[in-house]
């Protein structure tokens, strides 16, 4: 009734160089749905401090929050991708079926094998989002500092594509096709819309 798979790993306080965390891990081929029966901050995959992992052709439903959360940005290089998300925030309606936050940075070397701590990007490709109408106002939510997220050919249904607040930065949304009846599908409504490290083009 809780999270139905979690990846969690641990680290020397902000130092992540010790490889005690999930990584090179695939989750594909599942039928997730009706969890978070008791706890209401669940999700059908939870990601907390790992990476380099993939996540691919999985069918994720039915839950009172998000469907996929990754609660920080460690590492980086996880492949979201060819999933069908629905049904999301039937009880809650904040976010939506994607959420990440990113409220610590870690140090790492994963994004050019030299100790740092800018993650590499995390890629959400060719996943088909309906965030299940006004209960997941956001489609691709990255809140709380996140950063170093590419979204790119995901087809999207009765949402906006995108939010980011409260320091996140660095993110890339491109040739991503969003069904909507308003131009604020495109955009999103965040209050970093506007930064520069912010990239969108070829969204429709």
């Amino acid at each position: 009734g809780e999270n139905a798979i979690g990846m969690t790993g641990s680290t020397e306080w902000v130092d992540g160089r010790n490889g005690n965390q999930p990584r090179f891990n695939t989750i594909a081929g599942n039928l997730i749905h009706h969890f978070g029966l008791y706890t209401k901050q669940s999700c059908a995959i939870f990601s907390a401090v790992a990476c380099q992992n993939t996540i691919e052709d999985n069918i994720l439903f039915h839950g009172p929050r998000a469907l996929v959360n990754m609660n920080d940005g460690f590492g980086g290089n996880t492949h979201i991708k060819r999933n069908l998300l629905f049904g999301s925030m039937l009880e809650t309606a904040d976010h939506g079926p994607y959420n990440s936050w990113d409220r610590l940075p870690f140090i790492t070397e994963v994004r050019d094998g030299t100790p740092s701590l800018v993650p590499a990007f995390n890629h959400l490709t060719q996943n088909l989002i309906l965030p299940g109408g006004a209960e997941a106002p956001f489609s691709i939510d990255t809140d709380d500092g996140s950063n170093q997220v590419n979204a790119t050919a995901n087809v999207l249904l009765f949402s906006a594509l995108w939010k980011t607040d409260f320091g996140g930065h660095s993110k890339s949304y491109s040739d991503n096709v969003v069904f909507c009846g308003s131009s604020f599908a495109l955009c999103g409504a965040a209050v970093e819309m506007n930064d520069p490290s912010n990239f969108l083009w070829g969204n429709r």
